[in-house]
């Protein structure tokens, strides 16, 4: 069974809970280079003296590398196995609030332009509006290998699920066929059947709510971005992500006894001199390793930086990982390990040095990593432990090669 999950997803919360069941094939936001804006926007309640951080597009300081030819990396389209999706960061806008939501700020709504010659929209995308645009959206076509031309067919009707100044509109599938997304307009008729594709089932796989987007102040309606409710190696064949067994409280799945075989500790040595050194580290002389796995369904690449115990965090360790597109070899987003918990972090929203190099900070004696400098509480209720970062002359610069 084939699955991917890339396209955002727009929801109402009554549909979601009670009245329809959906699977979906694609979820998430992602970072786009050289985004095309049109406009054609309802809008309610914008200052229009206050630019807001969505009016921005967001892209990289330098333009990306020339990757190798004669794979599939990086070549814009992905192929499902008679289902090729192309990445589209092309938008038209349709509507946006300007209230509610992160920060409050609103969110607004797009569908993609400039489509390319035989694929077709599969949904909409929406963003919060307190962050610079760097969204995109998939489109879909079959390809030779699809003999009977059955993966994607027209919904059969829509239904309305939300109105204000602008009207969600839920495509009705076809027997055998999900619909992945919504069409969103500023006027109240009803869009045209082939506006849209719905996904035969097999292509499929049920989402859940990932991050929170909007949220209206009547009528019940709530947006987020959707992630495939199973992931890991519980996941379909596309999948190819590694999920770990959590450590159990009383550490009864950890070795147990005998000889130490070096297969699973690490410790300090021995003798207090090298034992120093290894404590005090060395910059200028320390080597990366990486965990390099594919993810998503192998749409995107994880590149996974350990960053070890120290002196005063013996036997901890944290991590920064960069996710991927494998549709273009753009960052996405970039997790810091902190503590015990840790974020993901859109790429729109880091601090770059050095063309595309982004920067992490830790804290003295500590190796929990954080993505601008500052005060860092480790607490809740403004009561805890200062974990604060700031510039300094020590840096670590990591260069990846092949």
């Amino acid at each position: 069974m084939l699955v991917t999950h890339f396209l955002l997803i727009i929801m109402s919360a009554n549909i979601y809970s009670s009245r329809v069941k959906f699977s979906f094939i694609f979820v998430c936001k992602l970072l786009v280079l050289g985004n095309c804006l049109k406009t054609n926007i309802s809008s309610s309640n914008k200052d229009t003296n206050t630019p807001l951080p969505i009016d921005t597009i967001f892209q990289l300081p330098s333009s990306l590398p020339t990757w190798p030819s004669g794979g599939d990396f990086a070549t814009g389209v992905i192929d499902l196995g008679g289902l090729q999706v192309r990445k589209i960061s092309s938008f038209q806008e349709i509507w946006a609030t300007y209230e509610g939501g992160p920060d409050n700020l609103g969110a607004t709504f797009f569908e993609p332009s400039s489509i390319p010659d035989g694929f077709s929209m599969l949904g909409s995308y929406a963003q919060p509006n307190n962050q610079p645009l760097f969204g995109w959206v998939l489109v879909g076509k079959t390809n030779a290998s699809d003999k009977s031309g059955d993966i994607l067919k027209q919904p059969t009707d829509y239904t309305l699920v939300f109105q204000d100044t602008a009207y969600f509109w839920l495509p009705t599938p076809p027997d055998g066929y999900k619909a992945v997304g919504l069409v969103i307009t500023a006027s109240p008729d009803k869009p045209s059947l082939d506006k849209i594709r719905c996904v035969r089932s097999d292509f499929t796989d049920e989402s859940e709510i990932d991050g929170w987007i909007w949220s209206a102040s009547v009528n019940g309606l709530n947006v987020y971005g959707l992630r495939p409710k199973i992931r890991g190696t519980k996941a379909q064949p596309l999948r190819e992500e590694s999920n770990p067994s959590p450590i159990e409280p009383n550490g009864s799945n950890l070795p147990q006894g005998g000889s130490n075989d070096d297969s699973y500790w690490l410790d300090l040595p021995v003798d207090e001199q090298a034992k120093e050194k290894v404590q005090n580290g060395d910059l200028q002389s320390a080597e990366v390793y990486l965990h390099v796995k594919p993810i998503l369904g192998a749409t995107f690449t994880d590149i996974q930086n350990p960053i070890g115990e120290n002196r005063r965090t013996r036997g901890d360790w944290e991590h920064v990982t960069l996710r991927i597109s494998n549709f273009d070899g753009v960052l996405h987003k970039v997790y810091f390990a902190e503590h015990s918990g840790g974020k993901w972090v859109d790429s729109s929203l880091l601090e770059f040095e050095k063309g595309n190099k982004f920067v992490g900070y830790s804290t003295l004696n500590g190796h929990a990593a954080y993505y601008k400098a500052g005060l860092v509480l480790l607490g809740e209720n403004d009561i805890g432990i200062r974990d604060d970062t700031s510039k300094s002359d020590m840096v670590m610069a990591k260069n990846f090669h092949r």
